[in-house]
C-alpha cells in the first residue's frame, strides 16, 4: 500500500457510520488501543472477523482465509520480514488493521487484532488547515 494518510494531516471521522452497518475490508478506521490510550490510531482493515489470517513472504501478500486460491488475498508494496508464517484466526468481534505505510507502521502486526468496541469511527476526508493571512 502506498502511504495515504499522514502523520500531521486531519481528517474527518464518522463517529455515526457503525451504528448501522459493520465495518469492511478497506475502511480506513480510528480507535483507541488499551495498551496506547492517550493515542488515537488510524489504520486500514484488512482481516475480518472470524477470518483466518496468514502472512506470506511469496510476492509480499497476506493471505485471509487460506489456503484455497480463490479466496481474498491482501497485497502489500512492503513487507516485514520478522512477520512470514504468522497465522491467527480472528474472533468473532476482532479486525486485523494494517497501516498504510507498512514497514513504519505499529499495527495488528506488534499490537495484535483490535475489538470491534475500540472503534471510534470511519475516517473519510481529510481537512487542510488553513492559513491564517495578516493584513497590513
Amino acid at each position: 500500500m502506498s502511504p495515504s494518510y499522514q502523520k500531521g494531516q486531519h481528517y474527518l471521522i464518522d463517529r455515526n457510520i457503525y451504528r448501522s452497518t459493520s465495518p469492511e475490508r478497506g475502511d480506513v478506521v480510528v480507535f483507541r488501543h488499551p495498551s496506547a490510550q492517550e493515542t488515537i490510531l488510524l489504520k486500514r482493515i484488512v482481516g475480518l472477523p472470524g477470518e483466518q489470517i496468514r502472512f506470506s513472504l511469496c510476492g509480499s501478500k497476506i493471505l485471509i482465509n487460506c489456503p484455497s486460491p480463490e479466496n481474498d488475498s491482501y497485497q502489500t508494496k512492503a513487507f516485514i520480514d520478522e512477520t512470514a508464517g504468522l497465522e491467527l484466526r480472528l474472533a468473532d468481534d476482532e479486525f486485523f488493521v494494517l497501516g498504510d505505510n507498512v514497514n513504519f507502521s505499529l499495527d495488528s502486526r506488534r499490537l495484535g487484532p483490535i475489538k470491534r468496541s475500540w472503534i471510534l469511527g470511519k475516517a473519510w476526508i481529510r481537512v487542510w488547515k488553513l492559513r491564517s493571512r495578516r493584513h497590513a
